[in-house]
């Protein structure tokens, strides 16, 4: 197949116009309509072939930095911006690009310089990004379908933002508005279920004494202020932060469990009936004589047909695919979106070690008594309310995290293209994103 040949500003290529069955005048990507229907499968094609040339041109020229450095920067690194770029505010342009008029009166290096302008994380930053919204451990090969059609759909003429984007482009309009619809639901849930479970740990820190609606408020306002970092380049190091705070959980936890007996009490409300009790008797409630059941393993459900836990177990596993739907919005930030394999394999094998390590000492430890969160689990109160502390600012970062994706997807969708608001990559748009 011979290899596409780069647009000049007189015109287009005459292969693909020929090629798609158009003709020979060429409509530049900024004349057209945001998501504009008659763009063709081919063009996006061809425009990514060109976009990814660039990206693999720019990462043999620059000297990336590794996962390493990223985890231990040096003085250099902390003032230098990441990429070698300039800042975002000093690439923007006053111009507001969603609006057809203004389109019709800047170049083609304006349009791509728009679409570069957000494009500043690395794949270490992703591969923090993805655990910190902890992938499942079944949920890679979605991902990779997501990133295939990422690569072959993606490029700075007519740049993905969001899961919506990539359903537009597959399957047309109604696709895309049904999709941003179940993503924002969805985002919205997470975030709601992150400040219900850190009300819930503060509330266990004040020993109950606190309201348990002024805990849960107390994390919705912190939320909104950990939400005002503009891009996932800089949320990198949250989430740094945050995998590392969860790993100082897992061996405090560990170790705990391992020298103490189950959190009872919390077992006992957490179970909500799925697994009180079973044919031998009480799972989890207590003993007429005070006491509580040994501690007990099983291969499946503990009690066989009990469709409440059935439901449970269910619910739990189609959470961990729920991460992948964000992969798009993590590549569209990304210098070079090729690398996201790297930082989700990676992102894989982490977990897969830890967290699967840790899920199995703590059910060989509590069996049945192991709760969500699990280290709410602890039976020491000191021990419990140090992971509480902790677990609570990685969960802030987590929610921070849906958060600033969800807020850019009502925004690009709801403002940018009915109300013809400002992108973010300008002044103005980061000002009403705020």
């Amino acid at each position: 197949m011979a290899k596409p040949v780069f647009m000049g500003e007189d015109g287009g290529d005459p292969r693909l116009a020929n090629a798609m069955g158009r003709p020979a005048d060429y409509v530049a990507p900024q004349m057209r309509k945001l998501h504009d229907p008659n763009v063709s499968f081919e063009e996006y094609w061809y425009y990514a072939q060109r976009t990814r040339e660039e990206e693999d041109a720019m990462a043999v020229s620059e000297n990336e930095k590794g996962i390493l450095a990223t985890i231990f920067p040096t003085k250099s690194d902390k003032r230098a911006s990441g990429n070698g770029s300039p800042p975002i505010e000093k690439r923007d342009t006053d111009v507001n690009l969603s609006s057809q008029d203004a389109r019709m009166h800047i170049s083609d290096e304006e349009w791509i310089n728009a679409s570069r302008a957000l494009r500043l994380a690395t794949w270490p930053a992703a591969f923090y990004l993805i655990t910190t919204d902890i992938l499942g451990p079944f949920g890679l090969p979605s991902g990779y379908l997501i990133w295939k059609m990422f690569l072959g759909l993606d490029s700075f003429q007519f740049p993905l933002r969001t899961y919506g984007d990539l359903a537009y482009r597959l399957y047309g309009p109604i696709a895309r508005h049904s999709v941003n619809f179940l993503q924002s639901v969805q985002l919205l849930c997470n975030v709601g279920i992150i400040v219900i479970s850190n009300g819930q740990a503060l509330s266990q820190v004040s020993k109950f004494r606190l309201c348990y609606a002024i805990c849960c408020l107390v994390w919705a306002i912190a939320g909104f202020f950990v939400g005002q970092v503009r891009t996932l380049q800089k949320y990198g190091w949250l989430a740094n932060a945050a995998i590392w705070m969860n790993l100082l959980i897992i061996f405090m936890s560990m170790g705990v469990a391992a020298h103490s007996d189950p959190n009872y009490a919390a077992a006992q409300g957490a179970s909500a009936g799925a697994a009180v009790s079973g044919p031998g008797g009480p799972l989890v409630a207590q003993l007429p004589d005070g006491s509580y059941p040994p501690v007990q393993h099983s291969a499946g459900l503990p009690v066989a047909g009990n469709f409440i836990g059935a439901v449970e177990g269910l619910m739990q596993a189609v959470y961990a695919y729920g991460g992948a739907m964000l992969f798009t919005e993590f590549m569209s930030e990304m210098k070079r979106p090729r690398d996201f394999i790297k930082a989700m394999w990676g992102a894989q094998a982490f977990i897969y070690f830890f967290y699967m390590l840790y899920g199995l000492f703590l059910y060989g430890y509590q069996g049945q008594y192991v709760v969500n969160p699990s280290y709410q689990g602890l039976a020491p109160y000191n021990w419990q309310t140090a992971c509480n502390v902790i677990g609570i600012v990685s969960s802030l970062i987590a929610a921070g995290l849906y958060g600033n994706i969800g807020v850019k997807v009502l925004y690009n969708n709801l403002f940018v293209d009915l109300l013809s608001a400002p992108p973010l990559t300008s002044r103005r748009g980061n000002c009403l994103n705020t």
